[in-house]
């Protein structure tokens, strides 16, 4: 296709950035595929030409750029800096992708640390990850750059070249034909001056003649008319001719000069308009000259205008470049958030359609609990009513029981004695015939009276008749007796003694678990703060490790509908992180390899504070750079003290920095193969 150097275009002032960050590169040969680069190699080394880096299109590993937002004293990513064609901007994003341009060697120090790239100075002073400095000047590369941006600058700075030109030409031929004519009538006004000084120098010439002639005559003449005062009379026919002669000469001498006057002057007056026609030229030379010099101040001026405006688009292509590179960035980012929305979303939908049947299932579980309560109610109020109304039939029963015992002391001090079936007999039985006695119920029945009693003193047989009747009715007032009455009293009396002390001790081992569950939730919440508090310390320590700056933190979120100590209980966790460079965000919309650094450093606090003895780390790496994966493989080797770690990686430096590899293989037969390898039991090169 072309050379690198060819192919991108690099804003002013980056040219020297830009050749550092390519280094090797600059040079580089860029073709379609990954044959046509084998080829080039293949010809080379057949012809003996030499060596070149061949960059093929098609087959490259491609890079995304990073996402850098602006920071004081950072220029940009390389690859957005530079311009190029869309078909090489995977290429470009791969060779400059991880490059970041900042001013000087001081921001460039700073951002090395930060573990996002190779950083370059304007100046081209280029720092690697892992200590490697790149400066100097590679011959011909920057001069490349402004010899190639200064090329596609030319077509479009000859056209305005030629657009503002053409006028200002059309005027300059114009004022030259006009200098031109001017110049004709100064040359042909300076000839007539020329012509007419020399005519007036003739003039002059011959009046002077004129003059001295008429002077030389004047002379003659006087020393005539002095030489005919003493004789005037001797010659005055010859002297008068003379004289005559004389006045004729000096007239045409006088005519002469008159003409010679009235030609003097003409030639003056021709003179004086070649003179001012000369003037008049010289003026119009000296308007065109000016003319000619505005001219020129306003091509200079236009030119300056069009330089100004040069260095103006320039500098709004950049401007326009990098909104547009803003633009790109800010699309990504709105077309990342929106995919991150929708996954919200569907994780919402979905926890909506798994909540709702808990719901469903807790709105069950409270109003079963509410009946168990309204039945433990109400079984409490039967239970209380059941035990005064033993109560009552326990003292009833007692009143009963002292009733009985005083009537069975009665009937034994009248000699008699209550039978197994109720009937009251006389301890000793009397002759037969000596009456009757008739019951309540009108039944006649033998009735024995009973002995006289103690003393001597006869019984009187209506008295004793009368209080028999009496004592019937009270005894089947009273029912069946229950000859266990007493028994059953002392056992109920027993149970019930149980049953209050089994009701006080309860109650008293209740209240102990009630004091035994604050105590509790006191601690577990003093604990719970405490152990948050060094968790969040030590997420924020392995956060800015990991990411090489930045903060995060873990919050509480309290729903705001619970209240009390529900509120601890129904508390959740949020995420709160801000990569360097970024603005701060939960953990849901940041992108991929920044959520699983995010999770790698809290699942590293979490091991910190409270150490596991086992830990299985699956694909943990996967979305992690080099300079990440690096960070990854120390933090383990420090936490492997009191830890192991199961990895499952496809990673080169994790495997590495392994004790053990463990892998599985299929053989010939389909029967899967453990292999395994101890790197400590391994010789030592050398």
């Amino acid at each position: 296709v072309d050379a690198v150097s060819r192919l991108i275009r690099v804003p002013e002032g980056l040219e020297a950035a830009i050749e550092a960050a390519l280094a090797e590169y600059l040079g580089a040969v860029v073709v379609e595929s990954y044959d046509d680069a084998i080829a080039a190699v293949a010809y080379l080394r057949e012809q003996g030409a030499g060596v070149a880096t061949v960059l093929p299109l098609q087959g490259m590993d491609a890079k995304y750029p990073l996402n850098l937002f602006n920071e004081r004293g950072v220029v940009g990513i390389a690859s957005r800096l530079v311009r190029c064609d869309q078909k090489v901007r995977p290429l470009v994003d791969t060779l400059l992708g991880r490059v970041i341009v900042v001013e000087d060697l001081r921001v460039a120090e700073q951002m090395i640390t930060r573990g996002l790239g190779a950083v370059v100075t304007r100046d081209g002073i280029l720092l690697r990850q892992g200590g490697g400095v790149y400066g100097g000047r590679v011959g011909g590369g920057s001069e490349r750059f402004s010899l190639q941006r200064e090329l596609d600058a030319l077509p479009a700075q000859i056209a305005e070249a030629r657009a503002a030109l053409d006028p200002a030409t059309g005027r300059v031929a114009h004022a030259a034909e006009i200098v031109a004519d001017a110049r004709d009538a100064v040359t042909q006004a300076r000839r007539a001056v020329d012509e007419a000084a020399e005519r007036r120098r003739q003039h002059d010439v011959v009046r002077a003649t004129i003059e001295r002639r008429q002077t030389e005559i004047t002379g003659e003449l006087r020393a005539v008319e002095l030489r005919l005062q003493p004789q005037p009379d001797e010659a005055d026919a010859g002297l008068a001719g003379r004289l005559e002669a004389a006045r004729a000469a000096v007239g045409e001498v006088a005519a002469r000069i008159a003409a010679l006057r009235d030609r003097s002057e003409a030639v003056g007056a021709e003179r004086d308009a070649s003179a001012e026609r000369a003037t008049l030229a010289t003026q119009a030379l000296a308007g065109v000259e000016a003319e000619r010099r505005a001219l020129a101040a306003q091509r200079d001026e236009r030119v300056a205008a069009r330089r100004s405006a040069l260095e103006l688009l320039t500098k709004q292509r950049e401007s326009l470049e990098a909104i547009r590179r803003e633009q790109e960035d800010l699309t990504l980012t709105l077309r990342d958030r929106r995919e991150r929305l929708a996954n919200n979303r569907a994780l919402r939908a979905e926890a909506q359609a798994t909540v709702g049947p808990a719901h469903a299932a807790v709105a069950e579980l409270s109003e079963e609990e509410r009946t168990l309560a309204a039945t433990r109610g109400d079984r409490q109020r039967t239970l209380l009513a059941t035990e005064r109304e033993m109560l009552e039939s326990e003292h009833g029963l007692r009143q009963a029981a002292d009733r009985v015992t005083k009537l069975l002391e009665e009937i034994e001090a009248e000699g008699m004695a209550v039978q197994p079936d109720g009937t009251v007999r006389p301890l000793n039985p009397l002759p037969a015939p000596l009456g009757t006695v008739e019951e309540e119920d009108g039944l006649e029945s033998d009735l024995a009276l009973p002995a006289p009693m103690r003393g001597g003193a006869e019984l009187v047989i209506e008295e004793v008749r009368t209080r028999i009747n009496d004592l019937r009715g009270e005894i089947r007032s009273l029912g069946p007796v229950n000859v266990e009455a007493v028994e059953d009293l002392a056992s109920e009396e027993e149970r019930y003694t149980f049953l209050s002390t089994q009701v006080a001790d309860l109650e008293a081992a209740e209240v102990e678990l009630r004091e035994a569950i604050r105590d509790l939730k006191k601690l577990i919440r003093v604990r719970f703060v405490e152990t948050f508090e060094v968790v969040n310390e030590r997420f924020g320590e392995y956060f800015r490790r990991f990411f090489g700056g930045g903060q995060a933190e873990l919050r509480l979120i309290v729903p705001e509908e619970v209240e009390g100590e529900e509120q601890e209980r129904e508390a959740g966790v949020e995420i709160v992180a801000q990569p360097p460079g970024k603005r701060i965000s939960n953990l849901a919309v940041l992108s991929g390899g920044e959520r699983s650094m995010t999770s790698v450093a809290l699942l590293f606090a979490l091991l910190s504070v409270n150490p596991a003895p086992v830990v299985v780390l699956d694909e943990v790496d996967a979305a992690l750079d080099e300079a990440n994966v690096g960070r990854f493989v120390d933090t383990l080797l420090e936490l492997r003290e009191r830890t192991q770690f199961v990895v499952i990686s496809h990673n080169r430096r994790t495997i590495e920095a392994a004790d053990a590899i463990y892998g599985i293989s299929m053989g010939d037969d389909s029967t899967s193969q453990v292999l395994s390898l101890r790197l400590a039991e391994l010789p030592k090169a050398g």
